[in-house]
Formats: C-alpha cells, sequence, structure tokens
C-alpha cells in the first residue's frame, strides 16, 4: 500500500503516562474506520513503563505504530513539531497519551466533513474534561451556540477556547514554508504548544466545530500534582511568565496587527498580583512583555472590579 493512501495520521505525544496509555490506544484501535492510519508515538524520554507499553503495542501493530523515543527530555513543542514532520497520512490528529478518544466513529465522521468541505481546513469534536478516574468535571470545551458551525476566530482571538484536542486538519507539511512556520512551536516557547498552534490553524482556513463529544481531555486533582506534567513542572511566577512570553512572541509574529487584549489580560493580572502580595519586585522586569497600550485599561478595570467587591 501507497504511502499516499494512509487517511490519517494521529500524532501521539506522550510523558511518564504508564497508566493512562493503554486507554489512550485502545480507544483508538476501537475506532470503526475503513480507512488506513498511522500513529505516530512521540516520547519526550519518559522515565516509567511507557516507554515499554509504547514497544509492546507497536510489536503487535508494527504497520500501524511507529514510535519517536527521545533520549532526552526535549519538551511537548519540540517533540510535538517532531511528531508532526513525520506524518503522511492526509489529515493528522494530535492526542496526549493520558486522554483518549469517546466516540468510535469520530474518525469516520471528521474525514466525511473534511472531504466534503474543501473550504475548511479543520474539524473539531467537542471535547469532554474528565479526573484522572475517569469521572467527569460536568464541563465540555464550547457551549451550544458554537456547535455543528464554523468557530469565528475572532472569537479566539478574544480567548475563547474552542478545544483543540478533537480536532481533524489538513497535513500541509509537504510544503517547506508550512514546515518553517510549525518549527516556531518550538522556537516560541518549550511547553506551551496549544496557542501556538491554534492561531496558525486559523491561517490555513476554517474551523468547523461538530456538534458531538469525541475526546475527553483529563483533568489533574491537587494529588495527581506529583506528576510529570506541564502543571507540576511549573507553578506560580514560572506558570505565568512562559504564558506571558507565548503571547508575546505570537504577538510580534502577526506584526501586532490582532488584538490580544484579552490574552494578556489574566496573566498581567496575576502577575501584578504575585508581585504585589508576595513583595516578590524582582519580578516586575517580566511587565516588559506586556505591551504598554494596554496596562491603563487593565489597571482601571482592576480598580473598577475591587470597588465592586467593596459594595
Amino acid at each position: 500500500m501507497k504511502e499516499s493512501e494512509i487517511k490519517v495520521s494521529i500524532v501521539l505525544l506522550t510523558y511518564f503516562h504508564e497508566k493512562y496509555l493503554e486507554r489512550m490506544l485502545q480507544s483508538i484501535f476501537s475506532q470503526k474506520f475503513d480507512a488506513r492510519y498511522e500513529i505516530i508515538i512521540a516520547d519526550d524520554c519518559s522515565k516509567d513503563n511507557t516507554i515499554n507499553i509504547i514497544k509492546e503495542w507497536q510489536e503487535k501493530y508494527p504497520e500501524i505504530i511507529y514510535p519517536i523515543l527521545n533520549q532526552e527530555n526535549q519538551g511537548i513543542c519540540r517533540n510535538e513539531y517532531n511528531g508532526l514532520m513525520q506524518c503522511r497520512g492526509k489529515y493528522i490528529t494530535i492526542s496526549a497519551g493520558d486522554d483518549y478518544w469517546t466516540d468510535e466513529r469520530r474518525l469516520e465522521k471528521q474525514c466525511a466533513f473534511l472531504d466534503k468541505h474543501l473550504d475548511y481546513f479543520a474539524d473539531c469534536t467537542l471535547m469532554e474534561f474528565r479526573y484522572t478516574d475517569g469521572t467527569s468535571t460536568g464541563r465540555i470545551s464550547l457551549e451550544e451556540k458554537y456547535w455543528d458551525k464554523e468557530f469565528p476566530k475572532e472569537d479566539y482571538y478574544k480567548r475563547k477556547f474552542f478545544g483543540d484536542g478533537g480536532m481533524l486538519f489538513r497535513n500541509v507539511f509537504e510544503d517547506a514554508a508550512a514546515r518553517d512556520k510549525f518549527s516556531l512551536l518550538y522556537k516560541f516557547s518549550r511547553d506551551i504548544e496549544d496557542i501556538i498552534l491554534d492561531f496558525f490553524m486559523f491561517d490555513y482556513g476554517k474551523v468547523h466545530i461538530t456538534d458531538y463529544v469525541g475526546y475527553c481531555q483529563t483533568v489533574r486533582r491537587e494529588s495527581d500534582r506529583n506528576e510529570h506534567n506541564y502543571n507540576s513542572l511549573y507553578i506560580g511566577i514560572k506558570n505565568i511568565v512562559n504564558y506571558l512570553i507565548v503571547i508575546h512572541n505570537i504577538d510580534c509574529y502577526y506584526g501586532h496587527k490582532i488584538c490580544l487584549k484579552e490574552w494578556y489580560k489574566p496573566y498581567f493580572g496575576h502577575l501584578l498580583y504575585f508581585i504585589i502580595k508576595k513583595h516578590r519586585f524582582g519580578a516586575i522586569r517580566y511587565l516588559q512583555y506586556v505591551p504598554i497600550k494596554y496596562i491603563p485599561g487593565f489597571l482601571w478595570d482592576m480598580v473598577k472590579e475591587q470597588r465592586n467587591k467593596e459594595i
């Protein structure tokens, strides 16, 4: 079978996922999907049993599973980019090893939509948030007004998340310019890839939101925070600064032509709170990542919020 006949490339990102990886793989292999697909498992130097699980499944499905096993930890952004560059399918979807799929016809339905609607670049299922034990948080990615229609990129610019875990998008990486562009994933950040990826998606075309849940994202309780994930690696000021730098880099990339006020605002507030309440005045230097034009408005909004609380 020719490489061009691969319909979907699944990029599966793993990092200390021994407790969850088989659940994810089982959810993929339970798909009722007649076309050929490949699974590129990009592991970022896990030190638990994740790699052994990958090797076991690869031995069972050598024509489907293709591992990329990093010998040194590179961060999720570089790991994801490396996986994307190996994709041979017409379409691509990216999943985390601790999440799982919840609709057995997800690939069938998404491929059918993109095959038919050539003016769309991506199709995205709704995403449910569940705890590590599988119980629901009671939240899904988008309210009903966005279902079964195009997601406005203007809403994303205003920091309205659509949940990209269930996204299937067209493979553009035969084009050198696209490969160079998406290399900014790891040049902009080490461990925050979803914001960058989503902004770039809108540059290639429209994004459609389905009316069904096809993806489950795992949410960590406090008892799970000692596990290896972004929230345990970066806490407090490190988390705030990482996000500010990413937003700043995106802002510069687009020549400051997109209004990212709503993206800057919460991290500015968190940073200011950290400086004042924790008396960490050295962190003032990180304000350089917030455009000066937004700061007076942010401060005024904070004053109004405080007044409302006092009333």
